[in-house]
């Protein structure tokens, strides 16, 4: 479940906005974002933050890290290596670890 964070305008872009692409920036192009993702904020703050975007036309899904307005890397996953992704996720959430007690 993703969250509201607060991000300067040209962070907070929806994924259906157009956006200029580095490598196509270059060669005049502005590329369209796909239609299907999420903007998550990092818990330490520091304006860290992950766009998750679906490429259907790739069938990969890419998680890009981002600080203030450059992304300092990105990883493709395949599609067929998201199920794994999530069945992680969801076990690392049912797992609930033993808490210190209130004092």
């Amino acid at each position: 479940m993703a969250f509201a964070i607060s991000l300067p305008y040209t962070l907070a872009l929806r994924q259906t906005d157009a956006v200029a692409d580095p490598v196509a920036q270059r060669q005049g192009e502005v590329l369209a974002l796909p239609s299907s993702g999420e903007v998550l904020a990092d818990v330490r703050g520091n304006g860290r933050w992950m766009r998750v975007t679906w490429h259907d036309e790739a069938e990969v899904v890419v998680l890009s890290l981002w600080k203030q307005m450059s992304c300092v890397g990105t990883l493709r996953l395949d599609r067929s290596d998201v199920p794994g992704l999530v069945d992680s996720l969801v076990q690392g959430l049912a797992h609930t670890p033993a808490r210190a007690p209130l004092t």
